[in-house]
């Protein structure tokens, strides 16, 4: 392995930390409130299709991040092809989570298109969300290379 891998495998750890702190912690504001949400309208006998929906956010968004923490920690060391596929499943949760989310946080609608309809809580959530994404590509990238070496 040369020094210039290796930086920017340094590099990449610590962008990818820096990406997806805020995340986690969103996240796990999330996982504070949705569930007493949910358990407050199953009480009420008034369960319906949201419920079920949030559920199954936070259950998909917590895999997808589970598997990029895994990333984060096994990059250097693995394989693309060795890569579980569940983990991959999770990866691929993941990002499309995050193109689902950011294209409507973005642009405030699911059919706009417009670049003008970008606000500053577009830019931010493209920060929070946007980041992880290109840092899990580039990530892909490093275990896309590792097969070529001998590891």
């Amino acid at each position: 392995m040369n020094k210039y891998r290796a930086g920017g495998e340094k590099l990449a750890i610590l962008i990818s930390l820096l990406a997806i702190t805020p995340l986690t912690l969103l996240y796990l504001l999330g996982l504070l409130i949705v569930p007493k949400l949910c358990l407050e309208i199953l009480a009420n006998g008034k369960a319906n299709a949201d419920t079920l929906l949030w559920s199954s956010l936070i259950l998909s968004s917590g895999y997808a991040l589970f598997s990029y923490w895994w990333l984060i920690i096994k990059f250097r060391n693995i394989k693309f092809s060795l890569i579980p596929k569940l983990i991959k499943i999770g990866i691929f949760i993941g990002i499309l989570f995050t193109v689902v989310s950011l294209h409507y946080m973005c642009f405030k609608s699911p059919f706009s298109s417009s670049l003008t309809n970008i606000s500053f809580f577009g830019i931010l959530n493209f920060l929070i969300f946007g980041t992880p994404l290109i840092s899990v590509i580039t990530l892909l990238i490093f275990t896309a290379s590792n097969e070529s070496e001998n590891l």
